[in-house]
């Protein structure tokens, strides 16, 4: 039987998983309704389809890939979430507040909160 502190990371580190498996769907379903909002205007299926593929949905691979990382190797889950984290501040910039709130905010919360995160289960 584990003991509480041990538990305790448990459930904050199977909730740091969560969150970013939540971010990588979210990701998926905003490039799915992208792709057929604004990117769907090929006569080819197939065409249509590659352009979802390299335009939309590696945003959601990254950052499953992340999550999948950090499950494996715990502190280079820490590293690639902030360097996801990092590149999104980069690509967004800090005017319009949306990139760094919305994408790098919980990405780096993921990786550094010492009580929610991964870096929570990397301490075990």
């Amino acid at each position: 039987m584990k003991d509480r502190s041990a538990r305790s990371r448990d459930v904050i580190g199977w909730t740091a998983v969560s969150i970013s498996t939540l971010i990588s769907s979210l990701w998926a379903f905003w490039g799915a309704i992208e792709n057929f909002h604004e990117g769907w205007y090929f006569r080819e299926w197939y065409r249509n389809v590659a352009l979802a593929g390299i335009q939309y949905l590696p945003w959601m691979f990254l950052a499953m890939t992340a999550g999948l990382v950090a499950l494996r190797r715990r502190w280079l889950g820490v590293a690639v979430h902030v360097m996801l984290a990092t590149f999104a501040v980069w690509l967004f910039g800090f005017k319009p507040a949306a990139g760094v709130v919305l994408i790098a905010g919980p990405l780096a919360g993921l990786a550094i909160s010492p009580r929610g995160g991964f870096l929570a289960m990397a301490s075990t």
